[in-house]
């Protein structure tokens, strides 16, 4: 008879007909793992059965599961690795213990795990650690250990990385700009990013193989005059990536305007008012227009020199000194917060002079004197 019961009132096995003195338990008697059961044995013969023996108990084994991930001499595992191992038939739940190689001892030990698999917590960088399972059964009852496994964490990853120019918020700066951090502990490269949002979704820049703690940008990465951007730095080496860098943002002074072109009066036209309208094309981005008038064509002497025109034409004042029948040149320059671009093409003109008014003879005038 065997039984789980010490008074044997289930028996998982009653039998009288074994011959022979030994009897192999098999296998759809449905012992269990890690059970402990009760064992007796009874002669019998025709005048019936005898006295039972003294009952015996003993213990199943139970397998140890094997450890599948991280592989044996794993290298390079995360902090937080999902450790796994397969599942052992019967098993109620799992134990793990993790402890370092050379010997220092347990540093986790975690029990009461329902699945093959657990993501350990508490490891350190570049550690060596050996770690085993084994299955926990209902009858409170533990299996074997596993074999050891070991494995290594990753190794530090870099410090991050400190923005040191330009400041935050910089403005009127001119392009290219380049941008500096200090060098980070343990950075084998940087990672940079420069947006138009401070949300990083639209990417202007985004390099990850900068040696150098800095960064020149410009116009070859679509950061152009007059622009808002923001930048952030990450370090990286072979271990990982620190975090990004708090962000900063800069602003780049908008171009100064280009040179307008002229419009009326003509190039070389001729008796023209002593106060004409000088009028000329908008240059993009001018705010105001610097005009000048000069009677000598490299503006030595200049007649009218004024920067505050907010409109494309200027009429010359009559002040101004302009004479009859004499040629001027003038051009014109737009202006904004940035600067003054660069002058117009120069043109001339020439002021009309007024006919004299006849006096005598008076028109119609008869007997004049030869002389």
């Amino acid at each position: 008879e065997v039984s789980g019961d010490a008074d044997f009132s289930v028996k998982l096995v009653d039998t009288d007909t074994v011959l022979a003195t030994s009897l192999r338990i098999p296998a759809g008697a449905e012992l269990r793992y890690a059970e402990t059961y009760y064992w007796r044995v009874a002669g019998v013969n025709a005048s019936g059965e005898g006295a039972p023996s003294g009952a015996r108990t003993f213990t199943t084994t139970a397998p140890a599961p094997e450890l599948l991930a991280p592989t044996d001499g794993a290298s390079g595992v995360s902090l937080k690795p999902v450790l796994e191992w397969t599942a052992v038939p019967q098993a109620a739940g799992y134990q793990v213990e993790i402890a370092l190689a050379d010997g220092g001892g347990v540093v986790a030990f975690e029990q009461g795990l329902a699945e093959p698999r657990v993501v350990a917590s508490a490891l350190q960088y570049e550690t060596e650690y050996r770690w085993r399972a084994r299955a926990v059964f209902a009858s409170g009852l533990a299996g074997a250990w596993s074999a050891r496994a070991g494995f290594t964490t990753v190794g530090l990853p870099p410090e991050a990385a400190r923005l040191l120019s330009p400041e935050d918020g910089a403005a009127g700066l001119d392009g290219p700009v380049e941008l500096r951090w200090a060098a980070a502990a343990g950075a084998a490269r940087y990672g940079v990013q420069v947006a138009e949002d401070a949300a990083f979704g639209a990417l202007l820049v985004d390099i990850d193989t900068v040696r150098a703690a800095a960064l020149q940008v410009g116009e070859g990465q679509e950061v152009v005059a007059g622009g808002t951007y923001h930048w952030r730095v990450r370090s990286v080496n072979e271990f990982g990536a620190s975090d990004w860098s708090a962000a900063r943002s800069f602003s780049l002074r908008a171009p100064v305007p280009g040179a307008p072109v002229l419009e009326s009066p003509a190039g070389g036209a001729a008796d023209v008012p002593l106060s004409p309208v000088l009028s000329w094309q908008a240059s993009a981005g001018a705010d105001r227009y610097r005009v000048e008038v000069s009677g000598d064509a490299d503006f030595s002497v200049k007649l009218v020199d004024t920067d505050t025109v907010s409109a494309t034409s200027l009429r010359i004042p009559a002040g101004a000194g302009l004479r009859y029948a004499e040629t001027y040149h003038w051009r014109v320059a737009g202006v904004n917060a940035s600067g003054e671009g660069a002058p117009s093409d120069a043109r001339s003109f020439t002021t009309a002079a007024p006919a004299p008014e006849l006096l005598a003879p008076a028109d119609g005038a008869a007997g004049v004197s030869l002389k």
